[in-house]
């Protein structure tokens, strides 16, 4: 994928900055990816893994230096995305819709910021409802020990 992006990426690059803008961020993307994997191949834990990398600097840095709109930030938030759904970790999906949302806030895309909120709306509720479920199970696991 690399090799992909980066001879685009010379071509762009001979044209102007504006036409290799949208590889330079795939580059991110794939950075970003890489770096999950890496931390999964440590033995980590999946969700401290995760959570590690997610709440790194470098991911907090890299998407505020992008810009907002199709060819900016999308690539990389869409692979942020798809680590967290793979992960099935809605807290965190539910955490990268709100920056979305902030991120489109701030660049006065204002629809995609109500979609955005609406998202992670719906990723804090699974949430939500994964925690009642482990803490009625909880319960039900205690009830049935204590007799």
């Amino acid at each position: 994928a690399r090799d992909s992006v980066m001879s685009s990426l010379s071509g762009a690059a001979r044209v102007s900055y504006t036409q290799s803008y949208p590889c330079l961020v795939q580059l991110h993307a794939l950075r970003e990816v890489e770096e999950f994997s890496l931390s999964l191949e440590t033995g980590e834990k999946r969700d401290q893994s995760l959570d590690h990398v997610v709440s790194s600097s470098e991911w907090r840095d890299r998407l505020s230096i992008t810009i907002p709109d199709a060819t900016g930030s999308n690539a990389i938030i869409n692979s942020r995305l798809a680590i967290s759904r793979l992960m099935d970790n809605p807290s965190i999906e539910g955490g990268m819709w709100l920056d979305v949302g902030k991120l489109s806030r701030k660049g006065r895309l204002y629809q995609v910021a109500e979609h955005s909120l609406a998202q992670a709306d719906v990723s804090l509720s699974k949430c939500l409802m994964k925690e009642m479920k482990s803490s009625t199970t909880v319960s039900a696991l205690t009830s049935e020990s204590m007799g």
